[in-house]
Protein backbone atom coordinates (compact mmCIF):
# COMPACT_ATOMS: atom_id res chain seq x y z
CA UNK A 1 0.00 0.00 0.00
CA UNK A 2 1.20 3.52 -0.96
CA UNK A 3 0.84 5.22 2.13
CA UNK A 4 2.60 2.21 4.66
CA UNK A 5 5.09 2.53 2.05
CA UNK A 6 5.96 5.69 2.71
CA UNK A 7 5.71 5.65 6.38
CA UNK A 8 2.35 7.72 5.94
CA UNK A 9 0.97 5.23 8.89
CA UNK A 10 -1.63 7.36 10.02
CA UNK A 11 -3.55 7.13 6.45
CA UNK A 12 -2.76 3.42 6.39
CA UNK A 13 -4.44 2.48 9.79
CA UNK A 14 -8.33 2.90 9.39
CA UNK A 15 -7.46 1.20 5.63
CA UNK A 16 -5.37 -1.45 7.23
CA UNK A 17 -7.84 -2.22 9.96
CA UNK A 18 -10.95 -2.28 7.50
CA UNK A 19 -8.95 -4.99 4.91
CA UNK A 20 -8.25 -6.86 8.39
CA UNK A 21 -11.80 -7.54 9.34
CA UNK A 22 -12.37 -8.55 5.93
CA UNK A 23 -9.88 -11.16 6.16
CA UNK A 24 -6.92 -9.64 4.21
CA UNK A 25 -3.92 -11.45 5.30
CA UNK A 26 -1.28 -8.97 3.74
CA UNK A 27 -3.19 -5.84 5.62
CA UNK A 28 -3.84 -7.91 8.73
CA UNK A 29 0.45 -8.64 8.73
CA UNK A 30 1.06 -5.19 8.13
CA UNK A 31 -1.33 -3.75 10.80
CA UNK A 32 0.16 -5.93 12.98
CA UNK A 33 3.93 -4.99 12.43
CA UNK A 34 2.30 -1.56 13.20
CA UNK A 35 1.65 -2.81 16.81
CA UNK A 36 4.16 -3.80 17.06
CA UNK A 37 6.72 -1.22 16.43
CA UNK A 38 4.50 1.29 17.54
CA UNK A 39 4.07 2.70 14.18
CA UNK A 40 1.07 5.26 13.67
CA UNK A 41 -0.44 3.70 17.05
CA UNK A 42 0.15 2.98 20.26
CA UNK A 43 2.66 0.36 20.56
CA UNK A 44 0.88 -3.03 21.48
CA UNK A 45 2.92 -6.23 20.98
CA UNK A 46 0.62 -8.42 22.16
CA UNK A 47 -2.03 -6.84 19.55
CA UNK A 48 0.78 -7.24 17.37
CA UNK A 49 1.48 -11.25 18.01
CA UNK A 50 -2.32 -11.73 17.84
CA UNK A 51 -3.15 -10.30 14.25
CA UNK A 52 0.65 -11.65 12.62
CA UNK A 53 -0.12 -15.23 14.29
CA UNK A 54 -4.21 -15.00 12.64
CA UNK A 55 -2.20 -14.17 8.95
CA UNK A 56 0.21 -16.88 10.02
CA UNK A 57 -2.46 -19.85 10.48
CA UNK A 58 -3.68 -19.39 7.07
CA UNK A 59 -0.29 -20.28 5.55
CA UNK A 60 0.60 -16.52 4.34
CA UNK A 61 4.68 -16.83 3.82
CA UNK A 62 5.09 -13.50 4.54
CA UNK A 63 3.23 -13.21 8.11
CA UNK A 64 4.58 -16.86 9.24
CA UNK A 65 8.41 -15.43 8.67
CA UNK A 66 7.58 -12.09 10.47
CA UNK A 67 6.01 -14.24 13.22
CA UNK A 68 9.36 -16.63 13.52
CA UNK A 69 11.17 -13.03 13.82
CA UNK A 70 9.12 -12.34 16.68
CA UNK A 71 9.98 -15.18 18.52
CA UNK A 72 13.59 -14.93 17.88
CA UNK A 73 13.62 -11.30 19.19
CA UNK A 74 11.99 -13.09 22.63
CA UNK A 75 14.33 -15.76 22.62
CA UNK A 76 11.84 -18.45 22.03
CA UNK A 77 13.79 -20.47 19.58
CA UNK A 78 11.68 -23.22 18.77
CA UNK A 79 8.67 -21.54 17.70
CA UNK A 80 11.12 -19.28 15.66
CA UNK A 81 12.57 -22.13 13.76
CA UNK A 82 8.97 -23.77 13.17
CA UNK A 83 7.81 -20.79 12.01
CA UNK A 84 10.50 -20.25 9.49
CA UNK A 85 10.19 -23.65 8.08
CA UNK A 86 6.09 -23.20 7.65
CA UNK A 87 7.44 -19.54 5.55
CA UNK A 88 10.64 -21.34 3.57
CA UNK A 89 8.26 -24.90 2.77
CA UNK A 90 5.73 -22.04 1.50
CA UNK A 91 8.16 -20.73 -1.04
CA UNK A 92 8.58 -17.67 0.55
CA UNK A 93 12.15 -16.21 0.29
CA UNK A 94 12.96 -13.93 2.89
CA UNK A 95 11.32 -17.27 4.86
CA UNK A 96 14.35 -19.54 3.40
CA UNK A 97 17.07 -17.35 4.02
CA UNK A 98 15.90 -16.76 7.31
CA UNK A 99 15.78 -20.85 7.60
CA UNK A 100 19.30 -21.03 6.59
CA UNK A 101 19.86 -18.58 9.37
CA UNK A 102 19.00 -20.90 12.07
CA UNK A 103 20.49 -23.95 10.70
CA UNK A 104 23.79 -22.10 10.19
CA UNK A 105 23.73 -21.27 13.45
CA UNK A 106 21.92 -23.72 15.48
CA UNK A 107 19.26 -21.68 16.86
CA UNK A 108 16.04 -23.94 17.70
CA UNK A 109 17.24 -26.80 16.29
CA UNK A 110 20.40 -28.69 15.32
CA UNK A 111 23.31 -26.55 13.54
CA UNK A 112 23.19 -28.06 10.01
CA UNK A 113 25.68 -26.46 7.23
CA UNK A 114 24.17 -28.75 4.71
CA UNK A 115 20.94 -27.28 5.34
CA UNK A 116 21.80 -23.99 5.93
CA UNK A 117 23.48 -23.96 2.14
CA UNK A 118 20.41 -25.73 1.02
CA UNK A 119 17.64 -22.57 1.87
CA UNK A 120 20.11 -19.86 0.97
CA UNK A 121 20.43 -21.58 -2.67
CA UNK A 122 16.54 -21.33 -2.84
CA UNK A 123 16.47 -17.53 -1.36
CA UNK A 124 19.19 -16.51 -3.62
CA UNK A 125 17.49 -18.14 -6.68
CA UNK A 126 14.87 -15.90 -5.42
CA UNK A 127 17.09 -12.64 -5.95
CA UNK A 128 16.96 -12.21 -1.92
CA UNK A 129 19.66 -10.18 -0.94
CA UNK A 130 20.37 -12.60 2.88
CA UNK A 131 20.36 -15.45 0.75
CA UNK A 132 23.44 -14.52 -1.13
CA UNK A 133 25.11 -13.34 2.30
CA UNK A 134 24.55 -16.44 3.89
CA UNK A 135 26.26 -18.23 1.03
CA UNK A 136 28.73 -15.31 1.45
CA UNK A 137 29.41 -16.40 4.87
CA UNK A 138 29.18 -20.01 4.47
CA UNK A 139 32.43 -19.67 1.96
CA UNK A 140 33.62 -17.25 3.92
CA UNK A 141 33.76 -19.19 7.34
CA UNK A 142 34.54 -22.96 5.04
CA UNK A 143 31.15 -24.04 7.28
CA UNK A 144 30.31 -27.38 5.51
CA UNK A 145 32.63 -26.50 2.68
CA UNK A 146 36.32 -25.57 2.17
CA UNK A 147 37.51 -21.91 2.28
CA UNK A 148 36.63 -19.65 -0.81
CA UNK A 149 37.08 -15.88 -0.09
CA UNK A 150 36.82 -15.08 -3.90
CA UNK A 151 33.60 -17.02 -4.16
CA UNK A 152 32.34 -15.46 -0.80
CA UNK A 153 32.91 -11.97 -2.07
CA UNK A 154 31.13 -12.54 -4.87
CA UNK A 155 28.14 -13.42 -3.05
CA UNK A 156 28.34 -10.74 -0.51
CA UNK A 157 28.63 -8.51 -3.75
CA UNK A 158 25.42 -10.37 -4.77
CA UNK A 159 23.66 -9.73 -1.83
CA UNK A 160 24.41 -5.91 -1.61
CA UNK A 161 22.80 -5.61 -4.90
CA UNK A 162 20.08 -7.07 -3.79
CA UNK A 163 19.70 -4.91 -0.92
CA UNK A 164 20.85 -6.72 1.59
CA UNK A 165 23.54 -4.16 4.24
CA UNK A 166 24.70 -7.44 5.12
CA UNK A 167 26.39 -7.83 1.80
CA UNK A 168 28.48 -4.30 2.06
CA UNK A 169 29.29 -5.71 5.73
CA UNK A 170 30.88 -8.97 4.19
CA UNK A 171 32.54 -6.96 1.69
CA UNK A 172 34.37 -5.10 4.02
CA UNK A 173 35.03 -7.98 6.45
CA UNK A 174 37.30 -9.57 3.51
CA UNK A 175 39.30 -6.37 2.59
CA UNK A 176 39.78 -5.37 6.60
CA UNK A 177 41.53 -8.82 7.29
CA UNK A 178 43.19 -9.36 3.53
CA UNK A 179 40.84 -12.60 3.26
CA UNK A 180 42.33 -13.46 -0.70
CA UNK A 181 42.80 -10.25 -1.47
CA UNK A 182 45.17 -7.50 -0.24
CA UNK A 183 44.35 -6.01 2.54
CA UNK A 184 43.26 -2.28 2.06
CA UNK A 185 41.52 -0.54 4.85
CA UNK A 186 40.59 2.11 2.75
CA UNK A 187 38.31 -0.24 0.79
CA UNK A 188 36.74 -2.05 4.20
CA UNK A 189 35.81 1.59 5.39
CA UNK A 190 34.30 2.62 1.95
CA UNK A 191 32.06 -1.14 2.37
CA UNK A 192 30.76 -0.74 5.86
CA UNK A 193 30.12 3.63 5.35
CA UNK A 194 28.17 2.01 2.35
CA UNK A 195 25.77 -0.20 4.62
CA UNK A 196 25.37 3.25 6.69
CA UNK A 197 24.39 4.96 3.59
CA UNK A 198 21.31 2.45 3.27
CA UNK A 199 20.16 2.86 6.86
CA UNK A 200 22.04 -0.36 8.03
CA UNK A 201 23.57 0.69 12.06
CA UNK A 202 25.74 -2.38 11.83
CA UNK A 203 28.05 -0.10 9.07
CA UNK A 204 28.28 1.80 12.15
CA UNK A 205 29.07 -1.02 14.82
CA UNK A 206 32.05 -1.99 12.49
CA UNK A 207 33.34 1.66 11.70
CA UNK A 208 33.41 1.66 15.82
CA UNK A 209 35.09 -1.55 15.76
CA UNK A 210 37.90 0.00 13.43
CA UNK A 211 38.21 2.62 15.93
CA UNK A 212 38.58 0.30 18.94
CA UNK A 213 41.36 -1.50 17.75
CA UNK A 214 43.04 1.04 15.40
CA UNK A 215 42.40 -0.74 12.34
CA UNK A 216 43.55 1.23 9.42
CA UNK A 217 42.48 4.23 11.60
CA UNK A 218 44.24 5.86 14.45
CA UNK A 219 43.15 4.09 17.63
CA UNK A 220 40.38 6.24 19.25
CA UNK A 221 38.00 4.70 21.83
CA UNK A 222 35.91 7.94 21.86
CA UNK A 223 35.16 7.85 18.82
CA UNK A 224 34.32 4.22 18.72
CA UNK A 225 32.51 5.08 21.60
CA UNK A 226 30.64 7.42 19.49
CA UNK A 227 30.07 4.95 16.32
CA UNK A 228 28.72 2.45 18.78
CA UNK A 229 26.26 5.11 20.15
CA UNK A 230 24.84 6.01 16.94
CA UNK A 231 24.70 2.21 15.56
CA UNK A 232 22.57 1.44 18.80
CA UNK A 233 19.89 4.42 18.81
CA UNK A 234 19.48 2.96 14.86
CA UNK A 235 18.43 -0.25 16.48
CA UNK A 236 21.80 -2.52 15.45
CA UNK A 237 22.04 -5.31 18.53
CA UNK A 238 25.91 -5.95 17.99
CA UNK A 239 26.00 -2.08 18.46
CA UNK A 240 23.94 -2.09 21.49
CA UNK A 241 25.79 -4.89 23.21
CA UNK A 242 29.82 -3.19 22.34
CA UNK A 243 28.30 -0.35 23.34
CA UNK A 244 26.97 -2.02 26.98
CA UNK A 245 31.07 -3.35 26.47
CA UNK A 246 32.34 0.32 26.52
CA UNK A 247 30.21 1.77 29.21
CA UNK A 248 30.64 -1.36 31.34
CA UNK A 249 34.70 -0.99 31.20
CA UNK A 250 35.18 2.66 30.61
CA UNK A 251 36.34 2.11 27.55
CA UNK A 252 35.64 5.62 25.32
CA UNK A 253 33.57 7.47 28.02
CA UNK A 254 33.30 6.78 32.05
CA UNK A 255 32.28 3.46 33.84
CA UNK A 256 28.29 3.50 34.40
CA UNK A 257 27.27 -0.22 34.79
CA UNK A 258 23.67 1.20 35.15
CA UNK A 259 24.11 2.00 31.38
CA UNK A 260 26.00 -1.08 31.18
CA UNK A 261 23.19 -3.40 31.82
CA UNK A 262 20.46 -1.06 29.99
CA UNK A 263 22.10 -1.49 26.79
CA UNK A 264 22.60 -4.91 27.55
CA UNK A 265 18.99 -5.46 28.27
CA UNK A 266 17.90 -3.74 24.70
CA UNK A 267 20.53 -6.19 22.63
CA UNK A 268 18.71 -8.73 24.80
CA UNK A 269 15.41 -7.84 23.35
CA UNK A 270 16.56 -8.69 19.78
CA UNK A 271 18.06 -11.65 20.24
CA UNK A 272 21.62 -10.89 20.56
CA UNK A 273 23.90 -13.35 21.55
CA UNK A 274 26.66 -11.35 22.83
CA UNK A 275 23.88 -9.39 24.67
CA UNK A 276 22.43 -12.10 26.21
CA UNK A 277 26.20 -13.82 27.22
CA UNK A 278 27.35 -10.39 28.66
CA UNK A 279 23.78 -10.04 30.48
CA UNK A 280 24.13 -13.07 32.20
CA UNK A 281 27.65 -12.19 33.26
CA UNK A 282 26.39 -8.85 35.24
CA UNK A 283 23.63 -11.41 36.81
CA UNK A 284 26.44 -14.39 37.56
CA UNK A 285 29.04 -11.33 39.04
CA UNK A 286 25.77 -9.35 40.67
CA UNK A 287 27.11 -6.39 38.81
CA UNK A 288 24.62 -3.21 38.66
CA UNK A 289 22.01 -6.14 38.72
CA UNK A 290 21.06 -8.61 42.25
CA UNK A 291 22.91 -11.73 42.16
CA UNK A 292 21.27 -14.34 40.35
CA UNK A 293 22.80 -17.54 39.08
CA UNK A 294 19.61 -18.83 37.84
CA UNK A 295 19.15 -15.64 35.58
CA UNK A 296 22.83 -16.22 34.43
CA UNK A 297 21.97 -19.82 33.32
CA UNK A 298 18.86 -18.48 31.28
CA UNK A 299 20.75 -15.99 29.92
CA UNK A 300 23.68 -18.07 29.12
CA UNK A 301 21.32 -20.78 27.72
CA UNK A 302 20.09 -18.28 25.03
CA UNK A 303 23.26 -17.31 24.12
CA UNK A 304 25.24 -20.96 24.00
CA UNK A 305 21.67 -21.84 21.43
CA UNK A 306 22.53 -19.36 19.22
CA UNK A 307 26.06 -20.69 19.32
CA UNK A 308 28.05 -18.30 21.37
CA UNK A 309 30.59 -20.42 22.54
CA UNK A 310 31.57 -18.30 25.52
CA UNK A 311 28.32 -18.34 26.96
CA UNK A 312 28.42 -22.64 26.11
CA UNK A 313 31.45 -22.81 28.42
CA UNK A 314 30.26 -20.54 31.31
CA UNK A 315 26.63 -22.05 31.30
CA UNK A 316 28.55 -25.61 31.28
CA UNK A 317 30.62 -24.07 34.49
CA UNK A 318 26.99 -23.43 36.18
CA UNK A 319 26.63 -27.31 35.52
CA UNK A 320 29.38 -28.50 37.05
CA UNK A 321 29.16 -26.39 40.03
CA UNK A 322 26.00 -26.95 40.39
CA UNK A 323 24.89 -23.25 40.65
CA UNK A 324 21.22 -21.91 39.32
CA UNK A 325 20.98 -24.97 37.76
CA UNK A 326 20.68 -28.67 38.85
CA UNK A 327 24.79 -29.79 38.85
CA UNK A 328 24.57 -32.55 36.23
CA UNK A 329 28.24 -33.11 35.17
CA UNK A 330 27.40 -34.23 31.81
CA UNK A 331 25.35 -31.46 30.56
CA UNK A 332 28.48 -29.98 31.72
CA UNK A 333 31.06 -32.02 29.50
CA UNK A 334 28.63 -32.13 26.56
CA UNK A 335 28.22 -27.65 26.63
CA UNK A 336 32.24 -27.80 26.84
CA UNK A 337 32.21 -30.05 23.58
CA UNK A 338 29.85 -28.01 21.95
CA UNK A 339 32.26 -24.50 23.26
CA UNK A 340 35.13 -26.22 21.85
CA UNK A 341 33.34 -27.13 18.33
CA UNK A 342 34.65 -29.27 15.58
CA UNK A 343 38.48 -29.12 16.69
CA UNK A 344 38.51 -25.67 17.12
CA UNK A 345 41.41 -24.77 19.13
CA UNK A 346 39.88 -21.26 20.18
CA UNK A 347 37.17 -23.11 21.55
CA UNK A 348 39.24 -25.17 23.52
CA UNK A 349 41.04 -22.19 24.92
CA UNK A 350 37.66 -20.80 25.78
CA UNK A 351 36.67 -23.57 27.69
CA UNK A 352 40.05 -23.82 29.79
CA UNK A 353 40.15 -20.19 30.26
CA UNK A 354 36.74 -20.37 32.33
CA UNK A 355 37.40 -23.17 34.00
CA UNK A 356 40.64 -22.09 34.78
CA UNK A 357 39.59 -18.79 36.58
CA UNK A 358 36.82 -20.64 37.87
CA UNK A 359 39.93 -22.96 39.71
CA UNK A 360 38.88 -25.98 37.97
CA UNK A 361 42.65 -26.85 37.30
CA UNK A 362 43.01 -30.20 36.01
CA UNK A 363 39.95 -29.46 33.67
CA UNK A 364 41.05 -26.55 32.58
CA UNK A 365 44.74 -28.27 31.78
CA UNK A 366 43.03 -30.46 29.56
CA UNK A 367 41.52 -28.24 27.05
CA UNK A 368 44.60 -25.46 27.23
CA UNK A 369 46.81 -28.19 26.26
CA UNK A 370 44.47 -29.54 23.35
CA UNK A 371 44.27 -25.95 22.32
CA UNK A 372 48.34 -25.04 22.36
CA UNK A 373 49.02 -28.36 21.11
CA UNK A 374 46.72 -27.23 17.97
CA UNK A 375 48.63 -23.83 17.84
CA UNK A 376 46.09 -21.67 19.78
CA UNK A 377 48.18 -18.55 20.74
CA UNK A 378 46.19 -17.53 23.71
CA UNK A 379 45.87 -21.06 25.38
CA UNK A 380 49.66 -21.12 25.21
CA UNK A 381 49.60 -18.11 27.06
CA UNK A 382 47.58 -19.70 29.63
CA UNK A 383 49.11 -23.29 29.73
CA UNK A 384 52.30 -21.23 30.11
CA UNK A 385 51.16 -19.44 33.17
CA UNK A 386 49.92 -22.92 35.19
CA UNK A 387 53.32 -23.73 34.65
CA UNK A 388 54.89 -21.07 36.11
CA UNK A 389 52.03 -20.80 39.41
CA UNK A 390 51.77 -25.34 39.22
CA UNK A 391 48.41 -25.34 38.75
CA UNK A 392 47.32 -28.89 37.93
CA UNK A 393 50.65 -29.35 36.79
CA UNK A 394 54.30 -29.46 38.54
CA UNK A 395 55.78 -26.28 38.71
CA UNK A 396 58.01 -26.01 35.48
CA UNK A 397 59.61 -22.64 34.41
CA UNK A 398 61.71 -24.75 31.45
CA UNK A 399 58.23 -25.52 30.25
CA UNK A 400 57.25 -21.81 30.60
CA UNK A 401 59.71 -20.98 28.75
CA UNK A 402 59.23 -23.29 25.72
CA UNK A 403 55.65 -22.09 25.16
CA UNK A 404 56.62 -18.41 25.39
CA UNK A 405 59.17 -19.06 22.70
CA UNK A 406 56.83 -20.98 20.62
CA UNK A 407 53.91 -18.34 20.92
CA UNK A 408 56.03 -15.71 20.04
CA UNK A 409 57.43 -17.43 16.81
CA UNK A 410 54.04 -18.13 16.16
CA UNK A 411 53.41 -14.52 16.26
CA UNK A 412 56.14 -13.01 14.38
CA UNK A 413 55.83 -15.92 11.47
CA UNK A 414 52.37 -15.00 10.42
CA UNK A 415 51.58 -11.21 12.32
CA UNK A 416 48.92 -10.78 9.77
CA UNK A 417 46.88 -13.31 11.29
CA UNK A 418 46.68 -11.66 14.50
CA UNK A 419 45.24 -8.34 13.69
CA UNK A 420 43.89 -7.83 16.80
CA UNK A 421 45.50 -9.47 19.38
CA UNK A 422 49.16 -9.06 18.41
CA UNK A 423 50.16 -6.60 20.85
CA UNK A 424 48.56 -8.42 23.65
CA UNK A 425 49.67 -11.45 23.18
CA UNK A 426 53.52 -9.88 22.59
CA UNK A 427 53.50 -8.35 25.63
CA UNK A 428 52.42 -11.22 27.99
CA UNK A 429 54.83 -13.82 26.01
CA UNK A 430 57.51 -10.87 27.03
CA UNK A 431 56.87 -11.37 30.80
CA UNK A 432 56.56 -14.88 30.86
CA UNK A 433 60.06 -15.10 29.00
CA UNK A 434 61.49 -12.26 31.83
CA UNK A 435 60.01 -14.25 34.30
CA UNK A 436 61.60 -17.68 33.45
CA UNK A 437 64.73 -16.66 32.56
CA UNK A 438 64.49 -14.79 36.08
CA UNK A 439 64.54 -18.18 37.10
CA UNK A 440 66.86 -20.94 35.00
CA UNK A 441 70.13 -21.13 33.42
CA UNK A 442 72.34 -21.72 30.90
CA UNK A 443 71.32 -25.48 29.81
CA UNK A 444 67.75 -25.49 31.16
CA UNK A 445 67.24 -22.14 28.58
CA UNK A 446 68.85 -24.17 25.91
CA UNK A 447 66.57 -27.35 26.19
CA UNK A 448 63.47 -25.23 26.53
CA UNK A 449 64.70 -23.48 23.12
CA UNK A 450 65.21 -26.99 21.82
CA UNK A 451 61.67 -28.42 22.65
CA UNK A 452 60.55 -24.84 21.04
CA UNK A 453 61.99 -24.96 17.89
CA UNK A 454 61.19 -29.32 17.44
CA UNK A 455 57.16 -28.59 17.92
CA UNK A 456 57.72 -25.30 15.25
CA UNK A 457 59.39 -27.29 12.84
CA UNK A 458 56.71 -30.06 13.23
CA UNK A 459 54.33 -27.17 12.98
CA UNK A 460 55.77 -25.81 9.75
CA UNK A 461 57.47 -22.87 11.53
CA UNK A 462 60.12 -22.00 12.88
CA UNK A 463 61.78 -20.72 16.28
CA UNK A 464 62.57 -17.12 16.19
CA UNK A 465 66.26 -17.07 17.77
CA UNK A 466 66.12 -13.03 18.54
CA UNK A 467 64.48 -14.41 21.08
CA UNK A 468 66.60 -16.55 23.10
CA UNK A 469 69.50 -14.66 24.54
CA UNK A 470 73.00 -15.22 23.08
CA UNK A 471 74.74 -17.17 26.06
CA UNK A 472 78.62 -16.56 26.12
CA UNK A 473 80.69 -20.13 26.40
CA UNK A 474 81.63 -20.84 30.05
CA UNK A 475 85.27 -21.58 28.76
CA UNK A 476 87.31 -18.72 29.16
CA UNK A 477 86.18 -18.38 32.66
CA UNK A 478 86.67 -21.72 33.39
CA UNK A 479 90.18 -21.00 32.22
CA UNK A 480 90.74 -18.60 34.44
CA UNK A 481 89.93 -20.41 37.56
CA UNK A 482 91.53 -23.13 36.14
CA UNK A 483 94.51 -20.48 35.85
CA UNK A 484 93.75 -19.04 39.09
CA UNK A 485 93.37 -22.14 41.06
CA UNK A 486 97.15 -23.28 39.84
CA UNK A 487 98.77 -19.93 40.67
CA UNK A 488 97.06 -20.42 44.41
CA UNK A 489 98.11 -23.15 44.66
CA UNK A 490 101.83 -22.36 43.57
CA UNK A 491 101.85 -19.63 45.45
CA UNK A 492 101.01 -21.87 48.80
CA UNK A 493 103.61 -23.78 48.23
CA UNK A 494 106.14 -21.29 47.54
CA UNK A 495 105.08 -20.00 51.03
CA UNK A 496 105.15 -22.76 52.97
CA UNK A 497 108.58 -23.64 51.06
CA UNK A 498 110.19 -20.09 52.56
CA UNK A 499 108.53 -21.16 56.11
CA UNK A 500 110.48 -24.61 56.00
CA UNK A 501 113.39 -22.86 54.85
CA UNK A 502 113.22 -20.02 57.82
CA UNK A 503 112.33 -22.97 59.73
CA UNK A 504 115.69 -24.51 58.87
CA UNK A 505 117.52 -22.06 59.38
CA UNK A 506 116.05 -20.94 62.94
CA UNK A 507 117.03 -24.64 64.53
CA UNK A 508 121.15 -23.98 62.54
CA UNK A 509 121.21 -20.57 64.78
CA UNK A 510 122.38 -22.21 67.79
CA UNK A 511 124.41 -24.54 67.03
CA UNK A 512 126.41 -21.59 65.35
CA UNK A 513 126.45 -19.76 68.32
CA UNK A 514 127.78 -22.24 70.43
CA UNK A 515 130.71 -22.06 68.44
Amino acid sequence: MKDYDQQNFAAALPIFTQLTALGDVVSETDLGRMYYYGWGVLQNQDQAFALISEAAAQHYGRAEDVLGRMYQYRGIYDKAFFWYTQSAQEGYAPGESDLGHVYHYGIGTTLDYGQAKHWDEAAAAQGDGAGYNGLGDIYYFGQGVPHDYARALTYFRLAAAYGEPEGYIGIGDIYLYGFGVPQNYAIAKQNFLSAVRVGCGCGETTIGYMYELGLGVPANEAIAFAWYTLAARDGDAQGESNLGQMYEVGRGTKVDIGKAVYWYKVAVAQGNADGERNLGNMYRSGQGVEQNDSEAAQLYQLAAAQGNNDAQAKLGLLYLDGRGVAQNTTAAEQLFKQAVGQNDPAGDEDVGWVLQNAGHYDLALQYLAAGAEAGDLEAQINLGYMYETGEAVPQSYQNELKWAFITRSMLEYAPSKFPFTYSEIYNLTNVHMQVAFGHLRGRQIDTARDEAAAWLTAHGAHLDNSLVPVRKSNLPFLVMVVIAILCLYGLTKSIQRRKRLIADRGAETPAENQT
